[in-house]
C-alpha cells in the first residue's frame, strides 16, 4: 500500500508519502516507511522533515508466543502556536515558537504466556533524543527572554535506556458500535489490565541524566449490555540525579451506555498532572478537542482536566453513507497544578458521517458555544460559537499508553508538539 500525505497549517504545509508492506513475502512480518518535508508558507522554503522506518512482527493470535519491533523515527520542525491564525504570545509578549528536533530509535522483543489471561514480557533498548532551542526575540530584554524560555520551551533531553516491561490482560472482548468509529463493529478489551515498565539511563552511556524510571498502568473494563464502563490510572516517574526529576499521574473514566431508543450516551473524563516537571512538558486543551468552542490550545499547563457528555444517535443510510447526530456538553481547563485549573464549559451539537466503502474513520462536523467568560473565547461571548470539521470522534476511549519506541503519546490528554 502506498499513499501521499498532505497537511496544511497556519504557518506551513507538509508533503510526504508512506509505503506499508504487510505480510512481507508471505511471512508474518510487516514493514512501514514514511517520509516528508515541512515547507514554510511565507518563504516557500523547507524548514524541517519527518519520517519513520520500521519492521515488526505482532502477536496476531492467542497461540503466538513471540513478537518484535525494530524501528526509527524523526521529526525536525519549527514549533509555533496559533489562535485564530495569529501567533500566541507568552506572558512576556514573545511569540511562542522554538526549533524542535526529536529522534527515536530502538528495538524490542516480546514473549507471550497464557491464553485465557495473557502475560507479555518485553525486553528492549530505546534511544529518545529531544532538542529544543528558541531564537532570541529582538524586542525583549535578556531577562524577559530567559523567563520566556523557562516558561514555554521544553527542556532538551537525551535518553538511551534498556528496558523491561510486563503486561497482564484478559482475552475477552466486547463487540459493539458507535463508540470510536461510527456504525462499524468495534472490539474493546474487557476485564483487568495491568502493566509495568522499568528503565535506567546514565550520562556515561550517552544520556543527559542519570535516572531510574518506571511507568505503571492499572485498569478495568466492565461490560454493560452492548456498552461498558472503564477506569484507568497511570504513574510515570523518573528519579534523576541533581533533582532533575520528571513525574506525573493521570486517571480517566469512560461510561458507554447501552443503546436505547436509537440513542447512546457517552460520559468521559480525564485528569493529568505533572507534579515534578523538569522537562517542562505541558498539555494543551481547547479547539477541536475539549472543551470545544474555545480557540485552539487556549488552555495550557502541566496539569489538565477534560470531561464530556455526548448523546449520540444511531446511523441512517443516506446514499450508502451513514449519517448521525450528536449533542454534547464539555468542561475542561489547564494550569501548572491541579489547584490552578480553572474549568471552562461549552455546549454544542454536531453530525457524524461515515463512508464505509473508503474509510473506517468518520467525519465530524461540530458547532460549540463557549459558555465561560474570559480568555479562550473569540469574541468573548457564547455566540456565534465555533465550527470544527475534522476526522474521528472528539475524544478517544482511555487506553494504556505505554512508551513506544516510535513515539506514541503516553498522556491521556493532548500534548503540544514535542
Amino acid at each position: 500500500r502506498a499513499g501521499v500525505v498532505f497537511t496544511l497549517q497556519p504557518d506551513r504545509y507538509s508533503i510526504g508519502g508512506m509505503v506499508a508492506y504487510p505480510r512481507i513475502a508471505g511471512s508474518k512480518l510487516d514493514g512501514l516507511m514514511s517520509v516528508g518535508a515541512y515547507i514554510n508558507r511565507d518563504s516557500g522554503e523547507a524548514e524541517g522533515s519527518y519520517g519513520s522506518l520500521s519492521v515488526r512482527r505482532d502477536l496476531l493470535a492467542l497461540r503466538d508466543r513471540w513478537s518484535f519491533l525494530l524501528g526509527t523515527a524523526w521529526s525536525i520542525e519549527q514549533t509555533r502556536f496559533f489562535q485564530n491564525q495569529l501567533p500566541v504570545l507568552s506572558d512576556q509578549g514573545i511569540p511562542i515558537a522554538y526549533a524542535s528536533s526529536v529522534v527515536r530509535a530502538g528495538g524490542e522483543l516480546s514473549r507471550a504466556f497464557g491464553t485465557g489471561i495473557k502475560t507479555v514480557l518485553t525486553w528492549g533498548l530505546e534511544l529518545n533524543r529531544r532538542e529544543y532551542e528558541a531564537t532570541p526575540y529582538p524586542f525583549a530584554s535578556p531577562e524577559e527572554f530567559a523567563a520566556f524560555v523557562a516558561d514555554e520551551v521544553p527542556v532538551s533531553d537525551t535518553r538511551l535506556s534498556p528496558f523491561m516491561q510486563l503486561e497482564n490482560r484478559g482475552t475477552h472482548y466486547l463487540s459493539t458500535r458507535n463508540v470510536e468509529t461510527f456504525e462499524l463493529k468495534e472490539s474493546f478489551l474487557l476485564g483487568p489490565m495491568a502493566a509495568l515498565r522499568l528503565y535506567p539511563a546514565a550520562r556515561g552511556a550517552g544520556s543527559s541524566r542519570d535516572l531510574i524510571g518506571s511507568v505503571a498502568w492499572l485498569g478495568y473494563t466492565q461490560p454493560i449490555a452492548d456498552g461498558f464502563a472503564r477506569v484507568v490510572g497511570n504513574s510515570s516517574i523518573e528519579r534523576a540525579a541533581d533533582e532533575r526529576h520528571q513525574a506525573s499521574v493521570q486517571a480517566a473514566a469512560r461510561l458507554v451506555s447501552p443503546r436505547f431508543a436509537y440513542l447512546r450516551a457517552v460520559v468521559d473524563a480525564a485528569l493529568v498532572t505533572a507534579y515534578e516537571n523538569y522537562l517542562n512538558r505541558k498539555v494543551a486543551l481547547g479547539g477541536a478537542t475539549r472543551p470545544r468552542g474555545y480557540v485552539t490550545s487556549a488552555f495550557r499547563g502541566a496539569s489538565g482536566f477534560a470531561g464530556s457528555f455526548e448523546l449520540r444517535t444511531g446511523a441512517v443510510n443516506l446514499l450508502s453513507a451513514r449519517l448521525g447526530v450528536v449533542t454534547f456538553y464539555d468542561v475542561g481547563g489547564a494550569g501548572e497544578s491541579v489547584s490552578d485549573i480553572t474549568l471552562h464549559q461549552s455546549l454544542g451539537a454536531g453530525i457524524r458521517v461515515l463512508f464505509p466503502q473508503i474509510n473506517r474513520i468518520c467525519f465530524r462536523l461540530d458547532w460549540a458555544a463557549p459558555l465561560t467568560p474570559g480568555p479562550g473565547r473569540s469574541p468573548d461571548s457564547p455566540l456565534p460559537g465555533a465550527v470544527y470539521f475534522t476526522f474521528g470522534q472528539a475524544f478517544d476511549v482511555p487506553v494504556f499508553k505505554l512508551p513506544a519506541i516510535l513515539g506514541a503519546s503516553t498522556t491521556l490528554l493532548d500534548l503540544p508538539p514535542q
